[in-house]
């Protein structure tokens, strides 16, 4: 396993926040949602991602422009890593947040349609009692 990366913004103007112990305050409210990542696609096509995961304006240096109302807006840590996956996917680079609002699935299909990778995202909306998952395929440019 390679190394992980994670980082927190202070002063996020979104920030979840936390008791003394280190737990969400607001957990009852279900508004918080965790998505997990990967980005399935060798090392070198994924480098600008991990890049840009290991600073504090990943969404900016990707060239994402979200609208106000974007999920993308509250997230203010994230981790990453480097991660071997099945033969058949070959490496990824493996994400986890948490995010206020839903699943930025624009977010997920610009990352997919700019950087031509498959991403597929794991996520359990509030009230659900499993997991979801969702693959973003690159789009056909004609």
């Amino acid at each position: 396993m390679k190394k992980e990366i994670t980082v927190v913004l202070d002063n996020h103007p979104y920030a979840r926040e936390y008791n003394w112990l280190g737990g969400a305050v607001d957990i009852k409210n279900h508004s918080w949602m965790h998505i997990n990542v990967k980005f399935l696609v060798k090392p070198e096509k994924y480098e600008p991602l991990l890049k840009a995961f290991s600073t504090n304006e990943p969404f900016k240096q990707l060239g994402w422009k979200g609208n106000q109302s974007c999920s993308t807006k509250s997230i203010c840590s994230w981790t990453v890593r480097q991660s071997p996956v099945a033969k058949e996917e070959g490496d990824s680079l493996w994400l986890a947040f948490e995010c206020l609002g839903g699943v930025p699935e624009e977010f997920f299909q610009y990352i997919s349609d700019e950087f031509l990778m498959r991403v597929r995202i794991s996520y359990c909306p509030p009230y659900a009692r499993k997991w979801l998952v969702k693959v973003f395929e690159p789009a056909i440019k004609s």
